[in-house]
Parts: structure tokens; C-alpha cells; sequence
């Protein structure tokens, strides 16, 4: 399912759907500035100029199209396709950045590519792939703020570009695709196992990598340690479920393993409000 919303001159384009491999279908690209978050799902897209590119979990885009783009879609895997993208045509970037910031998105991102997701960025897609309203104004608003948080960072990030060349997520090249594929398996392995999670050599063993290169490997593709990253996801999971129907705090703290105790204390340390008011959410909207 796609959801498009219009506002303050953006296109948000959420996208939330069950994919088989195979599946096609053809998209157009229309001119501005894109920026764009995957967070779950496995696509092989193909546009004129930029070429094929493999899309997966934590990979995000930035890019200037100039003239509009067709793109061609191709499923890789089954699984649920996750994704956030936003589009500002041109008179709206005119309107929200500096002409200086405009020139150096330009220049830099004239083709469509991919990168490692950073934090922030993943954070800010699933906080707008789980937004808490479900219609109207608080909804419109919800999804406008965070958007213009990633158009803010996309900016940042360019500017990083230019001031340190030669970023991190270039030595992920030197690995190898099936290293990197084994360390996506692993991944995988932990969000179905979030309860209780294997330890890091036995989740080596299985999808045959050693201790030492999966933590690397985990830390360079996803930004994280394996435990702090299993963390995260068990905190993220367990606020989506209070904030879409779970019965109770000590529901969900069991449910990913947690004592309700616990469970409290991390989840106000992560998110500065406590379990019990994100299970009021809904009930308040």
C-alpha cells in the first residue's frame, strides 16, 4: 500500500507492502530533489544514467532529478517492502533552502545512488512508517515535520561530503557481496528472534561468518554493535505496539523479553516518556 500526502509543497510517499520475487512495475521520477529511506524489503531498481542498483534495509538516497526519470522495479526476495521517500519540486526547494544548498545538491547528486543509512535517518523512516495519528491534521503534520528533518540532514550530509571526502561507507566495498549478504542473514535472524536472541557466535556460526567479521561487518552496515542494535529494535517494535492496540505495558515487555520493570526504565531513557503514556496514544487521537 502507498500513501502519498501533499503539504507546505512536499510529496510524502509511504510505502508499506507485501512483495514476491519477481514482481515488477515502472515508476516516474518527476524532476526535484528526492530523498528517500529503505527499511525493510530486497529491489533491484534500473533508471537511464545511474544504472542497476541492489536496495535493502538501512540504505538511503538523496538525489537531484532534472529532468524526471523513469525507474524500473524488480522484487528480489519475498518479504514486506518499507520505505519512505520525499519530493520536492523544484519551486518548493527554491522556497525551503539557501541557493548555495541547492547548488551543492545539484552538483553532487545528479544520479540516483545509495548509501548506508546513518541513525538519524533510520530513525526518522520508522517514525514515519509507525506515526502514531491516523488521519487529519495531526497526521499531516506528524509526517511534514519529519520530512523536513530529512531534507535537513540530506543537507548536512552533503555538506559533510565536500568538508571530509572519503567517508566511511566506502570501505564497506571492500568486503565482499556474500559477506555482506551473510551479514544481512544475520540481521534477519535477529529481528525474528528478538526475544531471545542468539549470541554473537553462535549467530556467526549460522550464517557462516567468524565472531570478529560479523561484529565488524554489523557495525559498518547498520551503525551499531549486534546487542545495542537488538536493543533498539525490541525498544522501537515494543513502541509501535503500544501506540497500535497492545493491552498492556507488561504485555509487551514480555513479549520482547523484558520484565515490565525494566522494560519501563529503557524505554523512558530512550524515548523520554514512559511505556504507559505511548500506550495512551491512540486512545488520546
Amino acid at each position: 500500500m502507498t500513501e502519498m500526502h501533499t503539504t507546505a509543497g512536499m510529496r510524502i510517499f509511504i510505502e508499506n507492502s507485501e512483495i514476491q520475487q519477481g514482481e515488477q512495475w515502472v515508476s516516474s521520477i518527476e524532476p526535484g530533489l528526492w530523498i528517500g529511506a529503505v527499511a525493510s524489503g530486497e529491489i533491484q531498481t534500473r533508471q537511464d544514467g545511474s544504472g542497476e542498483q541492489n536496495w535493502h534495509a538501512n540504505l538511503t538516497t538523496h538525489f537531484w532529478a532534472g529532468d524526471g526519470l523513469m525507474s524500473e522495479h524488480n522484487v528480489l526476495n519475498n518479504g514486506n517492502l518499507s520505505c519512505v521517500f520525499v519530493h520536492l519540486p523544484e519551486d518548493t526547494v527554491e522556497n525551503i533552502l539557501d541557493p548555495s544548498d541547492i547548488h551543492l545538491l545539484r552538483k553532487k547528486h545528479d544520479q540516483v545512488s545509495a548509501g548506508l543509512c546513518p541513525e538519524h535517518l533510520r530513525l526518522l523512516a520508522w517514525q514515519m512508517l509507525g506515526c502514531p495519528y491516523s488521519e487529519g491534521s495531526s497526521r499531516k503534520l506528524y509526517m511534514a515535520s519529519r520530512a523536513l528533518e530529512l531534507i535537513s540532514h540530506a543537507v548536512a550530509i552533503s555538506k559533510q561530503d565536500v568538508a571530509t571526502p572519503g567517508r566511511p561507507e566506502a570501505d564497506l566495498r571492500l568486503r565482499s557481496s556474500r559477506d555482506i549478504k551473510r551479514i544481512h542473514e544475520a540481521r534477519s535472524i535477529l529481528l525474528a528472534n528478538l526475544k531471545d536472541p542468539p549470541t554473537v557466535p553462535n549467530l556467526a556460526k549460522a550464517v557462516g561468518l567468524n565472531a570478529r567479521k560479523l561484529s565488524q561487518g554489523f557495525v559498518e552496515l547498520f551503525g551499531q554493535p549486534v546487542y545495542a542494535y537488538v536493543k533498539e529494535k525490541r525498544l522501537e517494535n515494543a513502541r509501535l505496539m503500544l501506540e497500535n492496540g497492545a493491552t498492556s505495558v507488561s504485555q509487551v515487555a514480555y513479549h520482547f523479553g523484558y520484565n515490565p520493570a525494566h522494560f519501563s526504565t529503557e524505554f523512558t531513557r530512550r524515548y523520554g516518556h514512559t511505556p504507559s503514556a505511548a500506550l495512551n496514544v491512540r486512545h488520546r487521537n
